[in-house]
């Protein structure tokens, strides 16, 4: 557990003492506030059409019509910023020699893994803080029912650590960060698009098609509903994507 903690107290403050952590916290918000804005404006027009009065049904409607639809499309800006977040967790270990280190010291890979990802899970946690400002704000305006808005953040923040998993096994795999990157960006468009694939696909194969697809599994979410299914298809997702990278990591360490 020292080595663990220690591990992400190093990880922590080489993203939080350098520019590029805070550029990549401007650019998520700045990316965010503009669609968050979006949404509120499509809610408003909604809204002003339905000519719905004041109620728990617009209540409802808040909670998917405004802060699913943002939080889903929220996702999307994940697949392009969990990238540069996980692109240097072990490549750059590996790019500056330092990994061999690391080899012959006594942390287990276990500890290794687990400092690691769990930097970036706090880094991720701490970009969701950034945006409850947005849900606060319309909380003082208009209340709402919070249990839906708390469901939907917990299948954001499944998918978000989840794409973080897919990030670390390929930085894990390449020595340069760039193209650490790349694989991952790769990767996570195509578990994207594979849910398309699966609406077009008939039979056996277009389900599997969405069930593959990581975007698929937070729909549930987004309503406000909890799906057992889903969440166990998360953490069993980032489970064997980091045994893949605790597999690769071993293997490293008998070649090197």
């Amino acid at each position: 557990m020292k080595n663990i903690l220690a591990i992400i107290k190093k990880e922590l403050k080489h993203f939080f003492y350098s520019p590029l952590g805070y550029i990549i916290i401007a650019v998520f918000l700045f990316i965010s506030s503009f669609f968050f804005r979006d949404s509120l404006h499509s809610y408003l027009e909604m809204s002003i059409v339905a000519e719905n009065p004041m109620g728990e049904a617009q209540a409802l409607s808040i909670n998917q019509m405004l802060f699913g639809s943002f939080l889903w499309v929220s996702a999307l800006v994940l697949i392009f910023i969990v990238p540069i977040i996980t692109m240097r967790i072990m490549a750059e270990e590996r790019k500056t020699g330092t990994f061999e280190l690391l080899s012959t010291s006594p942390i287990r890979n276990y500890e290794l893994i687990l400092g690691k990802f769990f930097s970036q899970i706090i880094i991720f946690f701490v970009l969701m803080i950034f945006m409850s400002p947005y849900f606060i704000s319309i909380y003082m305006i208009q209340k709402f029912a919070l249990i839906p808005v708390f469901v939907g953040v917990l299948g954001y923040f499944l998918f978000g650590v989840s794409c973080l998993a897919v990030g670390f096994f390929f930085s894990s795999i390449f020595k340069n960060p760039i193209h650490a990157a790349i694989s991952t960006l790769g990767m996570l468009l195509i578990l994207w698009i594979s849910r398309w694939f699966g609406q077009i696909t008939e039979g056996i194969p277009g389900k599997m098609f969405s069930e593959v697809s990581i975007i698929t599994h937070i729909d549930s979410f987004m309503k406000g509903i909890i799906s057992v299914k889903d969440i166990s298809f998360f953490i069993s997702f980032i489970f064997f994507m980091l045994l893949l990278a605790n597999l690769y990591i071993d293997s490293i360490r008998w070649r090197e």
